[in-house]
């Protein structure tokens, strides 16, 4: 029988030898320098997954995560720090053998190596570096007085000794700030080997700082409170880990000319391979004069009974007047924001803290339905907003449909509203010849017939795109076919947090099954439309967003679904000419 390599490296998981890192293809050497030509977005988010599996189980060795090490060597002021650590701890060991089989089953493994070999930007150092670079890497920015940035790679790799010769060997010496380093090439950045690490900037004076941070001579982020209250919060296993430092936060807030991002003290997130996906957690913790009101709520953890099942996708938050209410807080410091704020209220005769705050109190739920057409465009849509801890959504969609009535009184066609009873719901549409206006238009732009109405079932309302819809919303909200019956998304709530204030639940696959027929209609296609259905899970899988605000914390999570062996076809067929229809298509 043949003896499996892959079995006898696993079983000596823990106690393996320095490995020999010749797979080192991955996007911390494309941050190096430029790429010669840049990839489309999907093709990155695809390649960047491939990457943490094939990189990380090249030749099935575990290292220690150097990657994360290198935060010892970064100075503590930097803004940004980012940390990839492309080695599966002992949880991650399948779905990263999966991705790495995928890969090589796909003939992606040498394609990879050699893109990133072309990355380097000098072929020659690219090829000799390759077997002495290592499986993870960090990186970090600083902005400057003059509004620009300048950032720093660290890259780990077996022999320093080695590396540093080979940086000799095709590089100039460049003497500046008292760190000799060397340029390659054309290309402005620098490059040294300091401690365990091929370090590389446009920046000599930064480089000179690393070296004194290895040196002991500045504080590394390392030792700073917030960074280690950030790493804790993530999972160990994280494969990228990114933070956001105080002062970086700050100064986008700068940039972006708002005081927001200055409510939180750092921001920290980080993204794991799971066996069937990718797993990210956020966390934030907020300054003091930030913290929302106490005593929001949570999602009632039935919530997904209150809407029809079938849905593409659905959002739901819990007690939005309290999130309102931090809302106003932080834009309280934003340059005209009160202002705003009364003219809203002077406009529309309603007032934000006696009108819309005791609305929304209970649970806001909206839902993506597919259209009677069937066709991509054709969506129906629900909101609902229900009465859980007192709210009066009613009161405020009374006001508002009294106020249209009103303003439009002395208007040619003045807007009026026809009530009727359906399911012990009081029923609330425009008149026939609005409806048959907005029907009309919902028709010529290719999303069937359109007929919006408002049903109030006590104090809770619903809104609906159509009649059918809506008919259909009131009977889930009584309690047949909700949404909770629904396998799929049932399967989704369970990745949610445990206690959530806000989700965001996408059925990814139905999204995609209903472009099937497009897919299939093409003739360039290099992936099946089976393929392309299911590379984000099967049926019973979906996008999950969730997240709360307890105390001063902030959190988040999220988890995205992903067929690796679907996954690799993807990018096969990404990176492979289009399949020409008839010979003269390459020129029309």
């Amino acid at each position: 029988m043949e003896r499996d390599p892959l079995a006898e490296k696993l079983q000596d998981a823990f106690s393996v030898p320095e490995a020999r890192p010749e797979l080192t293809d991955r996007l911390n050497k494309m941050a190096t320098l430029t790429p010669k030509r840049k990839l489309p977005l999907f093709r990155v988010m695809l390649l960047g997954v491939a990457l943490l599996a094939v990189v990380g189980f090249a030749y099935n060795v575990f290292f220690g995560r150097r990657g994360e090490a290198a935060i010892a060597m970064i100075p503590a002021d930097a803004t940004l720090v980012v940390t990839v650590d492309l080695v599966p701890s002992q949880a991650q060991i399948p779905a990263f053998k999966r991705i790495a089989d995928a890969m090589k089953r796909e003939g992606l493994d040498h394609q990879l190596e050699d893109s990133a070999g072309s990355a380097i930007g000098s072929t020659a150092l690219g090829k000799e570096l390759r077997p002495y670079l290592q499986h993870n890497m960090a990186f970090a920015t600083w902005n400057t007085a003059d509004g620009k940035s300048s950032e720093v790679l660290l890259l780990p790799v077996s022999d320093k000794s080695q590396v540093s010769a080979l940086l000799q060997k095709h590089g100039s010496k460049v003497d500046q700030s008292g760190t000799v380093s060397y340029k390659i090439g054309e290309q402005n950045r620098l490059m040294v080997v300091i401690g365990d690490y091929l370090v590389s900037s446009e920046s000599a004076a930064l480089l000179r700082r690393v070296q004194l941070t290895h040196d002991g001579a500045e504080k590394p982020v390392a030792q700073l409170p917030q960074y280690i209250e950030a790493r804790n919060a993530l999972p160990s296993d994280a494969n990228l880990m990114v933070f956001v430092s105080p002062q970086g936060l700050s100064e986008a807030g700068k940039a972006a000319g708002t005081q927001m991002t200055r409510s939180a003290k750092w921001m920290c997130f980080g993204a794991a391979i799971r066996d069937n996906g990718i797993r990210i957690d956020f966390r934030s913790p907020l300054e003091k004069d930030m913290v929302p009101p106490a005593g929001a709520g949570f999602l009632d953890p039935n919530f997904l009974a209150k809407v029809p099942t079938g849905a593409l996708g659905i959002v739901a938050v819990a007690d939005p007047a309290n999130t309102l209410e931090w809302v106003q807080k932080g834009l309280g410091k934003e340059k005209g924001a009160a202002e705003g704020i009364q003219a809203f209220e002077k406009e529309s005769g309603i007032s934000v803290t006696q009108d819309i705050v005791p609305a929304l109190g209970g649970d806001l739920l909206i839902g993506v339905y597919p259209g009677a057409s069937q066709k991509p465009i054709d969506l129906e849509a629900v909101l609902l907003v229900d009465s859980n801890n007192g709210a009066d959504p009613a009161a405020l969609a009374t006001k508002i449909r009294t106020k249209i009535e009103s303003d439009s009184a002395k208007d040619p066609k003045p807007v009026k509203f026809t009530r009727s009873q359906y399911g012990g719901a009081e029923v609330w549409a425009m008149d026939a010849a609005a409806t048959k206006e907005i029907s009309d238009s919902a028709k010529e732009a290719g999303m069937g017939a359109k007929s919006p109405c408002l049903a109030l079932i006590g104090k809770a309302i619903i809104m609906a795109s159509s009649k059918p819809m809506m008919f259909t919303a009131i009977r889930a909200y009584r309690g047949t076919a909700s949404l909770s019956t629904d396998p799929a998304f049932a399967a989704m709530s369970s990745q949610m947090t445990d206690r959530a204030q806000a989700a965001t639940l996408i059925s990814i696959h139905r999204v995609l099954d209903r472009m099937r027929p497009e897919f299939e209609k093409s003739k360039n296609m290099l992936i099946s439309a089976d393929d392309i259905v299911n590379v984000f899970g099967g049926e019973n899988d979906g996008l999950v967003i969730s997240g709360y605000v307890l105390g001063d914390q902030m959190v988040g999570t999220a988890f995205l679904p992903l067929d690796y062996d679907r996954a690799a076809k993807g990018i096969k067929s990404m990176s492979s000419p289009p399949r020409m229809s008839d010979p003269g298509s390459a020129t029309k």
